[in-house]
């Protein structure tokens, strides 16, 4: 390292180390004058008094992908160094269970990785109101996992109930599938927390609303169905991250440059290039055992479709393997239309007398079913 750069070093951790002290001290004295003013208040200054462990109250909510609706609860405890790293602390859901974690705190910026399993992780990023070195106040933000497509908020207090987290109740909680404990502070190991469970779906205390499944969710402070921030709302639609509603609000598009990948719009690859499943620009075009490369997307598909599916190209989907008006049943095409052992779907069979119409077991339309002779009749 040469001089110049070594001095720039130097004062950088410097900054960083003044900073540090000075947030200390101001808090410390603002805690120390209240306390002057009442008898009774709470000591509880986080960092700021020079306690080693800042430990906020977490919720947070999966709102689209595979683990839809799944809820998150219980405290962070975490210890911040002087270059803001957080190499040590845990994340203890409502059961008791300790999943590790890491991250790095700038000025009001808050970033976590938790890990929840092997392979299984909740990356949060957040904004607080007062600087994350004092450990007060609330926190809110987006994140993402534990698997691919998974996205929800969060929000943290250091106050008690975070905001939006539902009322406690005997039977509400994070419980955490058949894991036991991980080690708090561990969290080098490769993301592997030692916790063989996951946390579990809540059930929801609002009446159960068919909000019609993408980014359209039950708002459980209004028991409406709304949009996800990020997203939009566009008519009957959500836009997603950087989408445009269309002026007749039937549709989103990205703006010039960009294409979606992963529900976010982002700036194309250059030509010859295509987004991975992280939506990183490669030019390698080969794709793990068991899926393919998509032409329209430029993404990694699944190719294992399920018994009477093939893989159609051009959709990039599985479809079936029969034409319309058939379907795969026992290993072969069947008439599900004018077939009345197969009405409709495989092994649906009409009762006796009643023909399979239009895939519908049913009477002609003239014609009603008689109970004693079990036939249609006019």
């Amino acid at each position: 390292m040469d001089g110049n750069r070594f001095d720039k070093f130097s004062r950088a951790i410097a900054h960083r180390t003044s900073r540090r002290a000075a947030i200390q001290k101001a808090g410390a004295g603002g805690l120390l004058a209240a306390a002057a003013g009442a008898v009774g208040i709470s000591q509880r200054a986080g960092l700021a008094q020079g306690n080693d462990t800042c430990t906020l109250q977490f919720y947070a909510e999966s709102a689209v992908g595979p683990d839809k609706t799944v809820r998150y609860q219980g405290a962070l405890d975490f210890s911040i160094g002087d270059d803001g790293s957080i190499d040590q602390g845990s994340f203890t859901d409502q059961d008791g269970n300790a999943f590790d974690l890491v991250g790095q705190a700038v000025g009001r910026a808050l970033s976590l990785r938790i890990s929840l399993a092997e392979d299984k992780f909740l990356s949060l990023n957040g904004t607080a109101d007062v600087d994350m070195l004092l450990c007060r106040g609330d926190i809110e933000g987006t994140f993402g996992g534990p698997r691919m497509r998974d996205l929800g908020t969060w929000s943290a207090s250091s106050n008690g109930t975070p905001n939006h987290a539902p009322e406690p109740s005997p039977t509400a909680g994070i419980q955490s599938g058949n894991g036991g404990n991980s080690t708090s502070g561990n969290s080098g190991n490769s993301g592997n927390s030692g916790n063989s469970g996951e946390p579990t779906q809540e059930p929801t205390p609002c009446p159960p609303v068919d909000c019609g499944g993408g980014p359209f969710v039950q708002n459980p402070d209004t028991c409406e169905c709304e949009c996800i921030q990020p997203y939009d709302r566009c008519g009957d639609i959500c836009c997603f991250g950087g989408a445009v509603c269309a002026s007749d609000n039937s549709s989103c598009a990205c703006p010039a440059g960009t294409e979606p990948c992963n529900e976010v719009c982002t700036t194309s690859c250059p030509g010859g290039q295509f987004f991975d499943n992280d939506c990183n620009c490669t030019s390698d075009s080969s794709c793990p055992s068991g899926q393919t490369l998509c032409d329209s997307t430029g993404m990694c598909t699944s190719i294992d479709c399920p018994a009477g599916q093939q893989y159609d190209v051009p959709s990039c989907s599985c479809v079936s393997i029969c034409p319309p008006g058939q379907m795969f049943c026992h290993g072969s095409c069947t008439d599900i239309v004018n077939d009345r052992n197969n009405c409709g779907n495989c092994d649906n069979v009409c009762k006796t007398g009643i023909p399979c119409i239009a895939g519908t077991c049913e009477c002609p339309a003239t014609m009603h079913y008689d109970q004693a002779t079990q036939m249609c009749v006019a």
